[in-house]
């Protein structure tokens, strides 16, 4: 099953990342790798429906996020906005409505109010405002992403 082998890889991946955090907890590049492994497994979790693990990969993506200190800030307050709104995520396949929406506010909460954003944040961010219920910023967004020809990977 290819879907299986993509998850074996990317826990692979996943586990050298942690080794590179282990041997040298200075490193906030490694730090930051983490995050992006945890963030992408428990988004890979959430898109096969697997709740319980998404929960646990989003709650380990946030701690990690929490602790990235990169000279990125705003990429860095990205990738607490993204374990966020995956934390939601995750609670709403678990059927915790309340817990997904107070993830979500948080998420709409961690994003940079001022940065220059690559379009893979400017698409984080038009995911964030919708689940945040921010329905008119998130269509105004999903817009300009159309026209400049992004295409999403993740939702």
């Amino acid at each position: 099953n290819e879907k299986e082998e993509a998850f074996a890889e990317l826990q692979s991946a996943c586990t050298l990342a942690a080794s590179l955090v282990a041997r040298d907890r200075e490193v906030s590049d490694w730090h930051a790798l983490r995050r992006d492994c945890l963030a992408e497994e428990a988004s890979f979790d959430v898109g096969t429906g697997a709740g319980g693990p998404a929960l646990a990969a989003a709650t380990q993506a946030l701690d990690v996020a929490r602790s990235v200190k990169s000279s990125d800030c705003c990429h860095d307050q990205y990738g607490i906005a993204r374990a966020y709104r995956l934390l939601g995520d995750a609670h709403r396949l678990l059927g915790n409505r309340t817990a997904a929406e107070d993830a979500w506010t948080r998420a709409f909460a961690a994003l940079p109010r001022t940065c220059a954003e690559r379009p893979s944040e400017k698409n984080e961010r038009e995911i964030i405002l919708t689940r945040a219920g921010r329905t008119g910023e998130a269509d105004q967004l999903a817009k300009k992403l159309t026209a400049m020809g992004y295409r999403a990977t993740d939702s």
